[in-house]
């Protein structure tokens, strides 16, 4: 993605510019699909993106973003996330940015989370009514604050840009929303 494109992700979002993608990429095709909406916002202050730098192909690139943006499964995003890095190498912070904030979007859909935002120092998640009473101990310990009957979680955040992924995700790992493993 060039300039201009990332211009108009940072314009409408990652969530929309996603589905706005796969809409393109299907009536250039011929296709007639409907495209779900994304069901949880994502509104933190982190560049999500793969820079021209690190994958020059806009084509691959693309294909990237859509593989992210379909995926539903937790393993699909470190398997597409080995695949860059075996092909590429490291990723920088915005290419790992944009694979935790995948992961967020899965983790969140599973737990019914419908927005993780930054508000005045703190993380704030909607709408997760299914806080396990020790995690919430945990979260309650770190300054954090669980409202059950309205299903609002916040934890202080106080750190660098670069550790806001890994914190939200990090949250959403101690409450659940893992891949279902087959027994």
């Amino acid at each position: 993605m060039g300039a201009e494109q990332h211009g108009n992700l940072s314009g409408v979002g990652f969530d929309l510019f996603t589905q706005m993608l796969g809409e393109a990429v299907a009536e250039a095709r011929g296709e007639t699909r409907d495209v779900e909406p994304a069901e949880v916002t994502i509104n933190l202050p982190a560049d999500f993106f793969l820079s021209e730098e690190y994958l020059p192909e806009v084509d691959k690139r693309v294909l990237v973003y859509r593989r992210l943006a379909a995926a539903a499964e937790l393993s699909d995003i470190d398997a597409i996330e080995r695949d860059c890095e075996d092909s590429w190498g490291a990723l920088p912070v915005a290419g790992k940015n944009l694979f935790d904030r995948a992961r967020l979007r899965i983790r969140a859909q599973r737990l019914g989370c419908t927005s993780v935002t930054l508000a005045n120092g703190r993380l704030v998640f909607q709408d997760l009514f299914e806080v396990p009473k020790a995690v919430a101990f945990k979260i309650k310990q770190k300054g954090g604050l669980v409202f059950p009957k309205s299903g609002k979680v916040t934890t202080p955040f106080k750190r660098t840009q670069e550790e806001i992924m890994p914190a939200a995700l990090g949250l959403l790992e101690m409450i659940g929303g893992d891949d279902e493993v087959e027994e």
